[in-house]
């Protein structure tokens, strides 16, 4: 902002550090009472970060200059959500928490339900997903393994004519090299690589 000349004036409410130390051990009990106010607060910072790393005003919303830890401390997470603007960061002025956050319940006991039946049907979907994965592996294998007679029968005649096909393509290049079209180096470098 100083570089458009743009001035701000910091005004503070009350200049005692025991009224803020009040406010946030409220805040920190608010969200640690419930759990559906702990997850908007997530939502809340994953969408503030957002916003500061794709705004395009970047001489004004910095990311590089967002203090993430003391972000993180003002709406009393209690551990940072793993989102790719922060992976791999170092974030300074933030502890994480003791508590673990899935020991946070939900005061609203129908919304718990519901919030349980959605995370059983995320962990149905996942499993459905894995075993139809392993089930088409099987199936390619399967399908491999057991070739009828007539595609090992193919498979046998196209490997008999590339066969053929290669001893073929030597002995032109052989004869090239008795009239002389090709050295004899040339010779051993097409067919004889290996050796």
């Amino acid at each position: 902002m100083k570089r458009k000349n743009i001035i701000f004036k910091e005004i503070f409410c009350r200049e005692n550090p025991l009224f803020e130390e009040e406010i946030f051990k409220k805040l920190l009990d608010i969200n640690m009472r419930d759990k559906l106010i702990y997850n908007k607060a997530i939502k809340a910072f994953v969408s503030y970060v957002r916003f500061y790393s794709e705004i395009d005003l970047k001489y004004i919303f910095d990311f590089e200059k967002l203090d993430i830890g003391n972000l993180a401390n003002s709406f009393k997470l209690l551990r940072l959500p793993r989102i790719k603007e922060i992976i791999g960061k170092h974030v300074y002025n933030f502890e994480q928490s003791s508590v673990n956050p899935e020991s946070i319940v939900y005061l609203d006991k129908n919304y718990e339900k519901q919030m349980d039946e959605k995370k059983e049907k995320q962990r149905d979907i996942q499993e459905e997903r894995k075993l139809k994965k392993a089930k088409a592996m099987l199936d390619a294998l399967d399908k491999k393994a057991h070739r009828s007679k007539k595609e090992k029968k193919q498979s046998k005649i196209k490997e008999i004519i590339n066969d053929w096909d290669e001893l073929a393509d030597e002995e032109r290049a052989y004869k090239k090299m008795l009239k002389g079209k090709m050295t004899k180096e040339e010779f051993n470098k097409k067919f004889y690589k290996n050796f």
